[in-house]
């Protein structure tokens, strides 16, 4: 769920936060550009503070050991490995030319990833731009659930 609203949907006008219902409108809207904050999502928050805040966080010996326990179970999932190995297996074959990357299947467009179908086979690829590999692994995901 949204906690602000984005860009365009302040500039139209009045807006209803769909988690709290708080209403934002164009006096929100001024009161935020006149404190000299931006008016979109995320990019709201002080890159200043939000330095400091990760730097202290990231100090915290407790934070930096959780996230040192979570890495090591995640590293040794088998499933994650095979993808792992996949990917390392087609980016030295990339690197050493022996496989080009070559432009999206859907669209043409370039830059593109490189789409695993099966991580059992690393070297067949489909390569996809950004918005067509978020479509296919969202229709992956969808059939998943309609199997449930």
């Amino acid at each position: 769920m949204e906690l602000e609203p984005r860009y365009w949907q302040t500039r139209k006008g009045d807006y209803t936060c769909p988690s709290c219902l708080r209403e934002y409108g164009i006096e929100w809207r001024k009161r935020r550009l006149a404190a000299g904050l931006k008016v979109g999502g995320s990019k709201t928050w002080d890159p200043k503070k939000k330095e400091a805040w990760f730097k202290a966080y990231w100090a915290n010996p407790a934070n930096r050991a959780r996230r040192a326990a979570y890495m090591r179970r995640y590293s040794k999932e088998p499933r994650l490995q095979e993808r792992f190995h996949a990917r390392w297996i087609l980016s030295r074959a990339v690197k050493s030319g022996r496989i080009y990357r070559q432009p999206c299947v859907v669209c043409g467009r370039q830059p593109v990833d490189a789409h695993h179908p099966d991580y059992a086979k690393p070297l067949e690829v489909v390569w996809l731009c950004k918005p067509h590999h978020r479509i296919r692994h969202a229709k992956a995901k969808e059939a998943l659930h309609d199997t449930e």
